[in-house]
């Protein structure tokens, strides 16, 4: 055998695999390509819409909050302008200490903000009498002197407002004041109002804003910064805009009559990288690898592709339940071995699913009859308790009319023919049962039964309702003072028997509703009633049918049963 044949063996014997790793790693390609170009546009997308608006939306906003603030601190350098106190300790020739004390106490109650974030000072036109939150150094004297002679001038407006950098009581420094006048009641100006505030409270508003990661710089009318969140600058240092190569946006938003401007930038670095060296060849690769795939998987997948829809079809029947499907095996193809076991595999499906049916008929009834047996003990010991404490609480004549009642009880209930009875005689039981228990509590019980005639014919399983009662007396109303109501209502609505069972107990907190709901098996290994009773519902029952609790602590349970309607 030469080199030629043991190759075309090799890919004979190994076609299948050879033909879905072409396929496969072909796509594989494709796919990566198609990502690779669709995160591209999107990344590119994201920048240009959604981060750039963004970004924007928060430099305006974070603008805007700078602006708010700054009006809310010349509105309470105005309020503190009317002061009295202020008015006339400034009009005032010899300095008086209370009024100073005063006007210093005035000034702490009018801070809006935190303290520490500010500071106020007010200086007398003669600068030789003034009040300050913290100092007034002389070099911040000089350094306002030309904003206060500005003031002076200036009769149309009363606040200003401007930056005035110096190092604080608390040793921060400040960024931005604002500065009113202050008149006499007959007009005259007497005093100015300088607030000043620090870089700290500019970065607690920054920091609340939760800003992305840029450069802010807050600068005046010539340009100079005055605040940066990068505390990176140097005192009559100049903003200069960062070059379109560094960053990618930059955002301006003019603040407080275009005194000073909020200046944003973000850095871009990582898209435009990304976009470089994503998009050089991807455009090519996606044509080239979407071609190559179209031709090879086409052409592999001629011969397989029609048999494995074929297979997939019969499949679909077979899940829906169908097993008298079977694959025609008269032409051959590449799947024919597969299409015969397949038709082998359904036949013992077939075969097998009706065992398995008669099996499952056998164990469901045996399972009705364990789950109905467990029931009937659980029953005895609780008329058992009852007739216990009758014993100690009751006469010799009210204990013998509670054993006849029994006798009757349990004479009717412990029917072991497993046959369905009518809702009437199961209701007759648990009236009884109640009556039993009021003998012993002293007619505690008030047991309300609403049904129509249609319900009252209804066939069902036995014992699923007087254990959700002995439930609700026992768990519920035994130990309430006061009236004690039991009230079951039944109707019938498409086929199906509903009943409702409440009581005005003491109730069941949310967390044990829950477990009881959700089947807790933990819960119902004490707790057979409930328990007992869903269970059997579910194997006697369609899917439809179910119970379900509702309670509140304090105000009452209420049990709800859906049942099919069976009737003679």
């Amino acid at each position: 055998m030469n080199t030629f044949e043991k190759v075309k063996i090799f890919f004979f014997t190994h076609r299948y695999f050879i033909k879905l790793l072409t396929v496969y790693f072909l796509t594989s390609l494709l796919v990566l390509c198609t990502f690779i170009i669709v995160f591209d546009r999107l990344f590119e997308s994201i920048s240009n819409n959604y981060i750039y608006k963004k970004e924007k939306e928060w430099a305006i906003k974070t603008g805007n909050s700078i602006e708010v603030m700054m009006g809310d601190y010349s509105s309470l350098l105005q309020d503190l302008a009317k002061n009295k106190g202020i008015q006339d300790f400034f009009l005032q020739k010899e300095t008086d200490l209370e009024a100073r004390s005063l006007i210093e106490q005035t000034i702490n109650d009018y801070i809006l903000f935190n303290k520490g974030f500010e500071e106020i000072h007010i200086i007398g036109i003669d600068i030789s009498r003034r009040i300050s939150s913290g100092y007034i150094p002389n070099i911040y004297l000089y350094r306002n002197w030309g904003i206060l002679y500005n003031m002076t001038k200036d009769e149309q407006r009363n606040n200003f407002f401007f930056a005035s950098r110096y190092r604080g009581i608390n040793g921060e420094y400040t960024c931005l004041s604002v500065a009113t006048k202050v008149f006499s009641p007959e007009g005259k100006l007497i005093a100015y109002i300088i607030l000043d505030v620090y870089t700290s409270r500019i970065t607690a508003l920054l920091n609340q804003a939760n800003p992305s990661q840029g450069n802010i710089n807050l600068t005046d009318q010539n340009n100079y910064i005055q605040y940066s969140n990068s505390n990176q600058f140097e005192e009559g240092q100049i903003y200069q805009r960062p070059s379109e190569q560094d960053y990618n946006y930059h955002f301006e938003v003019p603040l407080i009559q275009d005194k000073f401007t909020f200046n944003y930038d973000i850095k871009n670095s990582y898209f435009k990288l990304l976009n470089r060296e994503l998009g050089k060849m991807s455009f090519i690769l996606l044509l080239l690898s979407m071609l190559i795939s179209i031709l090879i998987a086409s052409f592999f997948s001629s011969n397989l592709q029609k048999p494995i829809n074929k297979l997939i079809n019969a499949m679909k029947i077979v899940g829906k339940g169908d097993l008298n499907v079977q694959l025609d095996l008269r032409k051959r193809n590449d799947l024919h071995e597969l299409e015969t076991e397949f038709n082998l595999l359904v036949r013992r499906f077939k075969n097998l699913n009706e065992e398995n049916l008669e099996s499952e008929r056998l164990m469901h009834q045996a399972q009705i009859s364990s789950l109905q047996a467990q029931i009937k003990p659980h029953f005895i010991y609780n008329i058992l308790a009852t007739l216990r404490g009758m014993v100690y609480y009751s006469s010799p004549d009210d204990v013998a009319e509670l054993i006849t009642n029994l006798t009757k009880l349990l004479r009717n209930t412990f029917d072991f023919s497993n046959k369905l009875k009518t809702l009437e005689w199961h209701l007759s039981i648990v009236q009884c049962y109640v009556d039993i228990q009021n003998k012993r509590f002293s007619d505690k019980f008030n047991l309300i039964i609403e049904s129509d005639q249609k319900s009252l014919s209804c066939l069902m399983l036995p014992l699923l309702i007087q254990p959700i009662v002995e439930n609700s007396i026992s768990h519920g109303l035994e130990d309430k003072i006061g009236d004690c109501h039991i009230s079951i209502q039944t109707w019938v609505k498409e086929d199906y028997l509903f009943i409702k069972i409440e009581d005005n107990g003491t109730g069941i907190d949310p967390e044990t509703v829950r477990r009881i709901n959700e089947g807790d098996t933990t819960f119902f290994q004490n707790h057979i009633g409930f328990g007992n009773v869903k269970k059997r519902l579910a194997y006697f029952y369609d899917q439809e049918c179910y119970i379900s609790l509702e309670s509140k602590v304090g105000e009452g349970t209420t049990v709800k049963l859906k049942i099919q309607y069976f009737q003679n």
